[in-house]
C-alpha cells in the first residue's frame, strides 16, 4: 500500500494546480517547530480555521457545563493537587482539541464539534432527568413524613 501511495498517487497530486494550491503553506508558517512537532499552517486550510476555534469553544463549552467527574481527591492525593490538575485539564484540553483540528482534516474537526455539541445536550437532558426524579422523590418523602 505503502508504495502504490508513494509510487502513483502523489506525483500525481503534485503534478495537479488545484493540489499545489490547496496545499500552500503561508509564507513563515511551513514546519514551525513547536517543542515536540512540526506545524504547517495553509492558506486555504479549514475554512479560515473556523472549524478548529469552533472545536476549541464547543470543548470549553462542554467542560463549563458538565460537572466535575471527580469531586472527592483520590487516595493519596489532596484537594489542592487534585484542583490543580481538574484546573489544567480545563484550559488544556480545548488547547488540545485546535491542535487536533488544526493538524487533520476538516471532516474530523465538524466530527468533533457535533460530539462535543452532543456531550453537552446529553448531559443537560440527564441532569435535568435526574433533578427531576430527585425532586419528586424528595415531595414523595415529604409527603410520607408529615
Amino acid at each position: 500500500m505503502r508504495t502504490t501511495v508513494e509510487t502513483y498517487i502523489m506525483p500525481a497530486l503534485q503534478s495537479m494546480p488545484a493540489y499545489i494550491s490547496a496545499t500552500a503553506p503561508v509564507s513563515g508558517w511551513a514546519g514551525v517547530n513547536f517543542l515536540l512537532f512540526k506545524v504547517t499552517l495553509y492558506q486555504q486550510f479549514n475554512g479560515l480555521l473556523i472549524l478548529p476555534i469552533l472545536s476549541g469553544l464547543t470543548q470549553v463549552m462542554m467542560t463549563k457545563l458538565n460537572p466535575a467527574m471527580q469531586t472527592q481527591p483520590a487516595a493519596g492525593q489532596n484537594a489542592q493537587q487534585s484542583n490543580s490538575m481538574n484546573n489544567f485539564m480545563k484550559y488544556f484540553f480545548p488547547l488540545f482539541s485546535v491542535f487536533i483540528c488544526l493538524t487533520s482534516n476538516a471532516g474530523f474537526a465538524l466530527y468533533w464539534c457535533a460530539i462535543n455539541v452532543f456531550a453537552t445536550g446529553q448531559s443537560i437532558l440527564i441532569n435535568k432527568y435526574l433533578e427531576s426524579k430527585d425532586a419528586k422523590t424528595a415531595i414523595a418523602e415529604e409527603g410520607g413524613i408529615k
